[in-house]
């Protein structure tokens, strides 16, 4: 038989529950390979065949792993999440510098392009 007292403890559990112990922040959470020829994907798979595979754009895959960190209890303290803009903002300066090297070298070798023409 139930009492009051039982419910009541209960009750009192389910409102508190215990706290986790911290875990390590793992690597896949923090980090995201850059998007050069990587393919992103969530996939199951049973004896090494794909039996369902979902193509992910990068913005989705980092979503997903947002969610299953939640799903887990995994946050990042705000030290690692200010580690992580860095990184991200160094990733995305070497992409921009990466793509004006490439459109003024490209500029450039149609400008000599256009000067052996004439």
């Amino acid at each position: 038989m139930t009492t009051a007292t039982d419910t009541a403890s209960k009750r009192t559990a389910a409102a508190n529950p215990p706290a986790r112990p911290k875990t390590e922040i793992p690597d896949w959470l923090t980090e995201t390979p850059e998007e050069t020829a990587v393919d992103y994907f969530l996939a199951m798979v049973e004896d090494g065949d794909h039996l369902q595979t979902i193509d992910l754009t990068r913005e989705e895959f980092i979503e997903v792993k947002k969610a299953i960190a939640q799903m887990r209890g995994l946050t990042m303290s705000s030290d690692v999440k200010l580690r992580a803009k860095s990184v991200a903002r160094m990733v995305l300066r070497n992409e921009c510098q990466k793509f004006l090297d490439d459109f003024f070298e490209r500029d450039e070798e149609q400008d000599n392009d256009d000067s052996v023409d004439e």
